[in-house]
């Protein structure tokens, strides 16, 4: 049914402008949303499976923001595939530059959802586009919460969602890295492969499937996702604890990384600077920059998963220390690693 409405022109114009930025992908998809928005305000004022996200009109006023292409369904029906086997993939020390795990849960939900409705694998071409500018958009909704709640670097939750001044560089730096590719050797790239969540296969044209640890970690309620965008916790308990059973029966180097840095932690070394000297230890492989980029990527993962906790030292210092789960988990596991 089509119906013409008047709309007073200053709401027009924001309306044009939240289009032309990118949180929508056209004045059609705002209006199906406002809608969607009132409809379940009147409906039901507990919303279990709907993001709760800032009014571009006002941002101190909360909206329910019914987003289909990322709701949790009640019911899944995926064509699950095989994990990819440790020579598909880069290895399973997930590269340093994999320096957040929200766009992994934000890429295996979408494409859960995707695989739910077309009952097939995906075109990775086509699903790399979509999934990454509904990124964006997602993305710039984080930031927006970010700047509201001024929150510092390294606390944000926008980080590494393509929320960059140039939409197609951040876009294609999502895709390579959360969605991920196929090089030309057949190697499988990207964080989600390289955690055995997605696989992509080469038939004639390369498809992007999810596989059993993908579909489970993917049906795990998250806390921004499915319950508020402006929840300072990334992840539930439930995501943190099946993620760390994940890499330790799936992940051994991953984990043992993790239980390695935290040992650190705990005996004292806590500065950034000391740990990645200690990592050169823990692989020998590798330089000091490879290194420190390796580093960086742990802990900023860590820190996501409420492990580790950052302190600021002097005007711009950083030192570490352990959450009440990252010493629960040394504690449960051991001293792992050197």
């Amino acid at each position: 049914m089509k119906m013409i409405v008047d709309v007073p022109g200053g709401f027009l114009d924001r309306i044009k402008e939240l289009v032309q930025i990118g949180h929508y992908s056209s004045i059609e998809e705002f209006l199906e949303l406002a809608i969607m928005n009132q409809i379940k305000l009147e409906a039901d004022t507990n919303i279990i499976n709907n993001r709760i996200l800032l009014s571009p009109f006002n941002q101190q006023t909360n909206i329910i923001h019914f987003d289909k292409k990322l709701q949790l369904k009640e019911k899944y029906d995926i064509e699950e595939i095989m994990a990819p086997e440790d020579d598909e993939i880069e290895g399973n020390l997930l590269w340093g530059q994999y320096n957040r795990l929200l766009p992994v849960k934000f890429v295996v939900r979408y494409l859960a959802n995707y695989l739910n409705e077309n009952k097939k694998l995906a075109n990775l071409d086509e699903f790399s586009e979509e999934a990454s500018e509904h990124a964006r958009r997602f993305g710039l909704q984080l930031l927006d919460v970010d700047k509201t709640k001024k929150r510092i670097k390294g606390e944000k939750i926008s980080t590494a969602f393509p929320i960059g001044n140039d939409p197609y560089k951040s876009k294609l730096r999502f895709k390579n890295h959360f969605v991920g590719y196929m090089d030309t050797s057949g190697k499988i790239i990207g964080a989600p492969a390289q955690l055995k969540f997605i696989k992509i296969i080469n038939d004639g044209s390369k498809k992007i499937g999810l596989t059993k640890f993908g579909a489970e970690f993917a049906k795990i309620l998250n806390p921004v996702l499915d319950e508020n965008i402006e929840n300072e916790n990334p992840f539930s308990a439930d995501e943190i604890e099946f993620y760390i059973t994940h890499l330790k029966n799936n992940l051994i180097n991953e984990y043992g990384a993790i239980i390695f840095l935290l040992n650190q932690i705990k005996n004292g070394i806590t500065r950034p600077n000391e740990l990645t000297e200690k990592v050169i230890l823990y692989d020998d492989n590798i330089t000091k920059s490879q290194a420190d980029i390796m580093r960086g990527g742990l802990v900023s993962r860590m820190s996501e998963l409420g492990l580790i906790n950052s302190i600021r030292v002097g005007m711009r210092g950083i030192s570490y220390e352990l959450a009440p789960h990252g010493m629960t988990l040394i504690n449960a596991h051991g001293n792992g690693g050197h």
